[in-house]
């Protein structure tokens, strides 16, 4: 199939695009900044090369041709790749086939969001349609479910996007149950420590924070998190904490802060974490 030379695919591009949402040549010219005699000689162009008898034939033509490229790139990805219209599937990769347990993406075409969604999933879906049209790129952890019925837990980013002249959202997947899983296991593991553990960045501030029931359990988390050590506890403590966290910034392996508080004397142990962020574990040593 011909292809539009340099200096028509961007503007013509844009040309055929406007015109396939219904514009007008004056409407056209007016939103490009050039005359109406610019926008026919570029549908002049885009019909010849296209060999389109007509402009309706050459937006299809062009569209399709983009659809091809796109659709060639995305079987290059190892991600699960769908594209939506009006909450249908469109169009596939095998990656995507694959992850739905289906033998080839041909038998997703007309498989709907509200088939492959829990309904909360696929409300929250619903509602977040003007954020996804409007350019935003959004990424959530969500239940798919597959045609044979069985279900893994996906993380997905979305966007809006153009399919073949009409607007359309295409979703990336990643199975990610495995990891799900783990985070159960260890969320189980956590729940059983009576220790009160938190996640501090370098900098003090807190990222996570699981409250003990036996230490200090009328301190909800919102009193911690986003805050740094110095905005959320006294001093001398909040000091004393901030001296462990940067020797442990600074590279060592541990740092402890014994303290006395309402309960009795505890122990602040620091250690390192994998992702640069540092782990807090707050155990009662005595009365």
């Amino acid at each position: 199939m011909a292809r539009l030379d340099k200096p028509t695919v961007t503007r013509g591009l844009q040309i055929v695009q406007l015109a396939a949402q219904g514009k007008t040549d004056k409407e056209i010219a007016s939103e490009l900044s050039i005359s109406t005699s610019t926008v026919k000689t570029y549908w002049t162009r885009v019909r010849h090369q296209y060999q389109a008898a007509s402009r309706g034939e050459a937006i299809a033509k062009v569209f399709s041709e983009i659809a091809n490229r796109h659709a060639r790139l995305l079987e290059t990805i190892d991600d699960g790749v769908v594209i939506m219209q009006d909450e249908t599937i469109d169009y596939a990769n095998a990656a995507m086939a694959r992850l739905m347990g289906v033998a080839n993406p041909e038998d997703l075409m007309g498989l709907t969001l509200g088939e492959m969604l829990t309904p909360e999933d696929h409300r929250e879906a619903i509602q977040s349609r003007p954020q996804l049209y409007s350019g935003e790129r959004l990424r959530r952890t969500a239940q798919v479910r597959r045609p044979d019925g069985t279900s893994f837990i996906a993380e997905t980013s979305a966007t809006g996007t153009i399919w073949e002249g009409h607007p359309a959202a295409i979703l990336v997947v990643r199975d990610r149950t495995n990891e799900w899983r783990n985070e159960q296991r260890i969320n189980s593991i956590l729940s059983a420590i009576p220790d009160l553990l938190f996640v501090v960045s370098r900098e003090g501030v807190y990222l996570e924070y699981r409250a003990s029931q036996v230490i200090s359990p009328e301190y909800p988390a919102e009193r911690y998190l986003g805050k740094t050590v110095l905005e959320a506890v006294q001093q001398p403590l909040a000091d004393e904490l901030m001296a462990a966290i940067g020797k442990i910034a600074g590279g060592d392996l541990v740092a402890t802060v014994e303290f006395k508080g309402p309960e009795g004397h505890h122990l602040c142990t620091f250690t390192p974490m994998v992702d640069g962020s540092i782990l807090g574990i707050v155990r009662k040593i005595g009365d």
